[in-house]
């Protein structure tokens, strides 16, 4: 992906850790983005340090599925290792991307992962189960690792909103607090605690955290608390 990003600031060494929460509620950490990501994604062991590393680890695992999906079109469980394939793959490509030409292969796997996420939810048909509600994340993240910020928060906030899953409002909260858009990403995080009032997808935590935090600037700005509060009490509709 050739010249300047569109929405995303190259990852720095804080960005590269990530701690995401799979739909098997598996915590692991993850490579290149900014805080903490909820969805499903390549844990640590033996993660691939380099752009060719991401090559050998993961072009097998993309042919492997190929060969299953196109044995049977039908098959969702192949057509799903096929977009995590190209998506781990595509995300470790566009960190250790060093010139225009590995750049533009990044790209390149990142929309394979998108169109065969899309793939996987055509034949789901819905977005009932949470597995087909971390893919729909899953590829909204696509266009996030691709450049394009202002694509992925439109895709999660159609996801949140359709479904009111937990990671997918972490997502776009993590998204809006990126752009520096404080309110929206408060509000995100909220709808991510009343998503997962009991802890269960492992959001709810991750959520109040970042919600104290912002809080906490935006009283510090604005004069403290109290004059936060007035300010957030007169910035709310009348009943």
């Amino acid at each position: 992906m050739a010249g300047s990003k569109k929405g995303r600031k190259k990852p720095t060494g804080k960005e590269v850790a990530v701690v995401v929460v799979s739909v098997i509620m598996v915590v692991s950490i993850l490579l290149p983005s900014f805080s903490q990501i909820f969805a499903s994604q390549p844990t640590t062991s033996s993660a691939p340090t380099s752009f060719d590393g991401a090559a050998s680890k993961y072009r097998p695992e993309v042919d492997s599925a190929k060969e299953a999906v196109d044995r049977d079109g039908g098959d969702k469980a192949a057509q799903l290792k096929l977009a995590q394939a190209y998506y781990q793959w595509g995300i470790y490509a566009e960190s250790y991307a060093g010139n225009d030409d590995e750049q533009s292969e990044a790209k390149e796997l990142l929309d394979q992962a998108r169109q065969a996420f899309g793939a996987y939810l055509n034949l789901e048909g819905s977005l009932e189960s949470d597995e087909a509600r971390n893919a729909a994340v899953d590829r909204a993240l696509c266009d996030y690792y691709a450049g394009d910020t202002a694509a992925c928060i439109e895709s999660l906030k159609s996801v949140a909103d359709e479904t009111n899953y937990a990671p997918a409002w972490a997502n776009l909260g993590m998204m809006y607090q990126n752009q520096g858009s404080t309110q929206d990403a408060m509000d995100a995080y909220q709808h991510g605690i009343d998503a997962d009032p009991d802890g269960a997808a492992g959001v709810k935590s991750y959520c109040e955290q970042m919600l104290s935090s912002l809080k906490g600037s935006a009283a510090s700005e604005s004069g403290g608390a109290e004059a936060l509060s007035q300010k957030l009490d007169t910035t709310q509709p009348s009943s």
